[in-house]
C-alpha cells in the first residue's frame, strides 16, 4: 500500500443490495451523513426511493464514472472478484464480504491484479471486530487458562428463520451457484479459529446435506482441525459445527485450558472464565453483533484514509478457502488433508 499520501473517502460504491449491503450503506450514512452512496445493482427499481442512496447503476462501467474513492462488494460470492478485479484494476480499495470468493482458482487473477498495483482488500469477517471476541483472544495469548489443551466451536440456526423478510429458498446461502452452503456461509469460524489459534496446518471433515430444506447445498458440517505448531499445545485440535439447522440459535467458543475453561457465546457476546469451581463474567459491556459492522466499518475508513493495514486481509480469506476445499477433499477421502505445504 502506498504510503504518501492520504485519500479522503467522499464517494463510495457498493456492490450489491441484499441484506449486507444495504446495512453497510445505512452504517455508512450513520458514520459519514455526507457520503455520497453510488449503488450498483441489477435491480435499481426496487430501490429507488431508498433516501440513502445517491447515484444508481447498473453496471461496473458507469460506476467506474462516478470515481468512487472505495467501493463495498456484497453480492454473491461467486461474482466477487469478477467485480473485484476491475475495481483493483483501478486503484480503488475495497471490502469484500465474507467469502473472499467460492473457489480458490478465481482467486489467483484478484491477487495478481493486486500485486501490479497499488492497492489493498479488507475482507468482512466482522467477527473480528467484536469487542467480545477481542478479549476472548487477549484472554487466550495471555495464558489466562494455561496452556489450552482443546478447542470446540460451534454455529448453528434454522435457516428459515434467518431473513424473516425472504424466502430462504431464494437467498444466496440455498444456492451453490451463489456461493451458498454452510462452509462458505458460516466460514467466520474457520476465520476466527485461525485468528485466535494461530494458522491451520491441516484439517479433516465431513459436510452433508440432512434435513428437509429446500436448497442444493450443505447444511451441516462437521470438523477437525489441526493448527501449525500453535504455542498454545504443539499438538492443538479444534472441534468445529456447522448448520443451517438449529432452532436454539447458537454461536461459541470454548478453549480448555490447563487451569480452567474460556468460552465466548457470539449470540450474547459474553466471555466467561471457569475456575476454582465456578463460573465467572469477564465481559462487562452491553455489546450487539451489529456493532462489528460499524467497527469494520470505521476500520476500512481508516485503512483507506490513514493507510492502516487491514485486520482481516486477503492473504488470510484465502487461507479460509483453502480450508474449505480441504474439508471437500477430506469428506471424500475421509482422512486429514494437509493445508500448509
Amino acid at each position: 500500500m502506498n504510503k504518501s499520501k492520504d485519500h479522503k473517502i467522499n464517494t463510495l460504491l457498493v456492490i450489491g443490495l441484499g441484506s449486507i449491503g444495504l446495512k453497510h450503506i445505512k452504517t455508512a450514512k450513520s458514520l459519514r451523513e455526507e457520503i455520497e452512496i453510488v449503488a450498483l445493482t441489477s435491480r435499481p427499481f426496487d430501490f429507488k426511493d431508498n433516501p440513502l442512496i445517491s447515484y444508481y447503476v447498473d453496471n461496473l462501467d458507469e460506476a467506474l464514472k462516478f470515481s468512487p474513492d472505495a467501493a463495498i462488494i456484497s453480492n454473491p460470492a461467486s461474482s466477487h472478484v469478477e467485480f473485484a478485479t476491475p475495481l483493483a484494476l483501478n486503484s480503488v480499495p475495497m471490502l469484500i464480504e465474507k467469502p473472499i470468493s467460492d473457489s480458490l482458482a478465481k482467486v489467483d487473477e484478484l491477487k495478481h491484479a493486486l500485486r501490479s498495483i497499488d492497492n489493498f482488500v479488507l475482507v468482512g469477517y466482522n467477527l473480528r471486530f467484536l469487542n467480545s471476541l477481542k478479549l476472548f483472544r487477549d484472554l487466550i495469548h495471555s495464558k489466562e487458562v494455561g496452556k489450552v489443551l482443546s478447542v470446540r466451536a460451534t454455529v448453528g440456526q434454522d435457516l428459515r428463520t434467518w431473513r424473516k423478510d425472504r424466502d430462504y429458498r431464494e437467498a444466496v446461502s440455498s444456492k451453490s451457484s451463489l456461493g451458498g452452503g454452510v462452509l462458505l456461509e458460516l466460514s467466520h469460524e474457520i476465520d476466527y479459529l485461525a485468528w485466535i489459534f494461530g494458522k491451520i496446518h491441516s484439517v479433516a471433515g465431513y459436510f452433508d446435506k440432512v434435513s428437509d430444506l429446500e436448497i442444493d447445498v450443505e447444511d451441516i458440517s462437521h470438523l477437525l482441525i489441526k493448527f501449525n505448531n500453535s504455542f498454545y499445545s504443539e499438538n492443538l485440535i479444534a472441534n468445529l459445527s456447522l448448520d443451517f439447522l438449529r432452532k436454539d440459535i447458537t454461536r461459541c467458543c470454548t478453549a480448555i485450558g490447563e487451569t480452567g475453561t474460556l468460552r465466548w457465546d457470539g449470540i450474547n457476546c459474553t466471555v466467561k472464565i471457569y475456575k476454582e469451581g465456578e463460573w465467572h463474567d469477564l465481559f462487562e459491556e452491553d455489546e450487539k453483533v451489529d456493532s462489528s459492522y460499524e467497527n469494520e466499518l470505521r476500520h476500512f475508513f481508516d485503512c483507506v484514509e490513514n493507510l492502516s493495514e487491514p485486520i482481516a486481509d486477503l492473504d488470510s480469506s484465502v487461507d479460509v478457502l483453502r480450508v474449505i476445499e480441504g474439508i471437500k477433499l477430506s469428506s471424500n477421502k475421509n482422512n486429514f488433508v494437509e493445508i500448509l505445504k
